[in-house]
C-alpha cells in the first residue's frame, strides 16, 4: 500500500528570503506477522529513536526482537516546492538545460 501527503501552505505558509532546508524522516512499523516476514527474508533495520541500534531480524535472538517496533525506512522519495512571485515577470535568471541540472544524478 502507498501512501502520498500534499501540504500546502496558504493558510499557514514557511517564510523563507533566500533557502530552505527541509529533513523528512521515514519511519516504518513492524508487528508480529511483518517481523516474521523480515526474518525470512533476512532485511536488517535501524530501531527509530534508539540512536543506531541495527535490528537483524534473520540473525538476532527472537526474543531480543520486540512483537511491535518502529525502524527508519530507506525508501525513495521526492518533493516539490512551489512559489510565487510578487508580479507576472521576473527577472529570475533562465534556466540552465535539464541535462546540466541532472548531471551527477545516481540513477538507480
Amino acid at each position: 500500500m502507498a501512501f502520498c501527503f500534499y501540504r500546502y501552505h496558504v493558510p499557514d505558509p514557511v517564510y523563507f528570503q533566500r533557502d530552505i532546508k527541509v529533513t523528512m524522516q521515514q519511519i516504518g512499523y513492524w508487528d508480529p506477522q511483518t517481523r516474521d516476514k523480515f526474518k525470512e527474508s533476512g532485511v536488517r533495520a535501524m530501531a527509530a529513536r534508539e540512536g543506531e541500534r541495527i535490528i537483524d531480524f534473520a540473525a538476532d535472538e527472537p526474543e531480543s526482537i520486540p512483537d511491535y517496533g518502529n525502524f527508519e525506512r530507506e525508501d525513495d522519495w521526492s518533493s516539490c516546492a512551489y512559489f510565487y512571485l510578487d508580479s507576472p515577470a521576473s527577472n529570475l535568471t533562465e534556466l540552465a538545460d535539464v541535462k546540466l541540472r541532472i548531471a551527477g544524478l545516481d540513477a538507480r
